[in-house]
């Protein structure tokens, strides 16, 4: 998921991911999969802050309701069918990952889709449930919600994965490392499920994503060697 101003088109034309993507693939460093660019703007064209805020927090209607079926139906996945509990029972192949206010939507998802997605990739973004920078101004709220969230589906700490990756020179990185911290003083969020990646003198830009991406795919699905 792409950030505030960026297109689902533009986050592949602006940055080097297809590219990534396809020499990580021929690598041998990660499974052969299906990337989906999608967006939370519902022209699919830059908006002012406010109104791409709110159309973020109600994607995951989208997303499960359209995106996801229609994925699934269309290519030869996982998904025995669309079904919801289809999309349940494939939960263990599947991943949402987000920059910036994609980051946002990323954490929003796993609120209201970890039963059919079980890796989530925010980078250089909090959860905002809670308020704008929820992370940043309440990251022990945020983090009760999110606890709550995996034990109302009865989840383990083997049962979803997350790699946030903030760069220090990243104005973000305030609200991201204090919910981050608070996350990792739980016993819901554990170094087996939470990876908490750092780019020394990372900026809010796509480099830094792409640097975030290389790794946490390889986290989710890379090769056993």
């Amino acid at each position: 998921m792409h950030g505030w101003t960026m297109t689902a088109g533009s986050f592949f034309s602006d940055s080097n991911l297809v590219e990534m993507f396809d020499n990580m693939t021929e690598a041998g460093l990660i499974e052969p999969l299906i990337v989906v660019c999608a967006t939370f703007d519902a022209q699919n064209s830059p908006q002012n802050f406010s109104r791409s805020t709110e159309e973020l927090l109600v994607f995951h209607h989208d997303l499960r309701d359209n995106l996801m079926p229609y994925i699934e139906a269309k290519y030869r996945t996982y998904a025995e069918d669309v079904t919801p509990e289809g999309l349940r029972r494939s939960r263990d192949h599947r991943a949402f990952g987000g920059f910036s206010l994609g980051a946002v939507t990323t954490w929003h998802q796993f609120i209201y889709s970890l039963d059919c997605v079980k890796y989530f990739l925010p980078m250089s973004g909090d959860c905002w449930i809670m308020g704008t920078y929820g992370g940043r101004y309440h990251p022990e709220e945020t983090t009760e919600y999110l606890e709550g969230v995996v034990h109302e589906v009865g989840y383990g700490e083997e049962d979803f994965c997350i790699y946030e990756g903030i760069g220090t020179d990243d104005p973000i990185w305030t609200q991201t490392n204090n919910q981050i911290q608070a996350m990792m003083k739980t016993d819901t969020f554990t170094p087996l499920n939470l990876h908490y990646a750092i780019l020394e003198g990372g900026r809010h830009d796509l480099i830094a994503c792409e640097t975030y991406m290389f790794h946490g795919l390889q986290k989710f699905f890379g090769r056993q060697k």
